[in-house]
């Protein structure tokens, strides 16, 4: 019998194709690279961003203000709307970030996948040639205390936000950190897990699929595991495992670091309407950032 499909998957649909369709235009920005690009550095941080230059200007003023450690920023673009993506590249030229501009040649389904695919790239294009250490970050994750950013993997292979479901366990490559070396003889994947390489597996994220070449034959138990706790900011108040469903994740929760030096904000490439949100987030960053808290 067929089932009327319910106001939420009709919007991701509508969604999922308006993406789809603007992936398809495919257009070319030259890349920038910043004054320390081919200086040596101890870990690249390399985030992704993705239609919105206001929190890329956030997120490297943040940097600046609080990681130590000697690191090199790189601003992975995988905009699919051109005057954005020029917008972000104005903000990293004016604050001297190298600029990446992502050209993978495979359409995404759906805005994980286009993560995924678009780290692929990063990581044949970008991480593989400079042979470093790195981190992968969300582009909506911000640093909020000072601390050494070399801290992650000064005793371990591998760091950041462990995800465990449908019986594996991955780095979610929004807050993740690598050691080079453990990666460079393996098949790494960044696209969502497939059982048998075929079959799709429920709720798994972006960088599951690195469950066969990588973590399958890791110990969980020496991973740096950074955890993340999620907070109503909206409504300034605690949430609960029941609330943290559908649009509620988007256009009212942020994600913390339990020792409180990350905040990660949730839908910073805006495909929800979450401007409300947003107001109050970025009162809060300016405020971290002059020093009005």
């Amino acid at each position: 019998m067929f089932k009327t499909p319910d106001q939420e998957t009709v919007d991701r649909r509508l969604r999922r194709k308006e993406h789809y369709l603007l992936s398809k235009k495919h257009f070319v920005i030259d890349n920038f690279f910043s004054s320390n690009f081919h200086k040596p550095s101890n870990i690249d941080l390399i985030t992704v961003s993705f239609n919105n230059p206001i929190i890329i200007e956030y997120q490297i003023k943040l940097f600046k203000k609080f990681l130590k450690g000697s690191f090199c920023h790189i601003i992975c673009d995988n905009s699919n709307m051109e005057e954005r993506a020029k917008q972000i590249k104005d903000v990293c030229v004016k604050n001297n970030i190298t600029y990446i501009h992502c050209q993978p040649k495979k359409n995404p389904h759906g805005y994980a996948d286009s993560h995924g695919i678009a780290l692929n790239w990063i990581y044949k294009e970008v991480i593989q040639k400079r042979k470093n250490n790195f981190a992968l970050l969300d582009h909506d994750m911000f640093p909020i205390k000072e601390f050494n950013i070399e801290s992650y993997l000064e005793d371990t292979e591998l760091a950041g936000r462990v995800d465990e479901i449908s019986g594996i366990w991955y780095l979610w490559p929004g807050f993740s950190f690598f050691k080079y070396d453990l990666l460079k003889d393996k098949k790494i994947n960044f696209r969502r897990y497939r059982k048998w390489y075929l079959f799709k597996v429920p709720r798994v994220d972006t960088g599951s699929a690195n469950w066969y070449p990588l973590y399958s034959k890791y110990d969980m138990q020496k991973v740096n595991r950074v955890r993340f706790a999620g907070w109503n900011i909206v409504d300034n108040k605690p949430t609960t495992i029941e609330e943290a469903q559908g649009s509620f994740i988007q256009e009212k929760l942020v994600d913390y670091s339990v020792d409180k030096t990350w905040v990660h904000t949730i839908c910073g490439a805006e495909w929800r309407d979450v401007k409300g949100k947003n107001q109050i987030i970025y009162k809060i960053l300016d405020d971290i950032l002059f020093d009005r808290y």
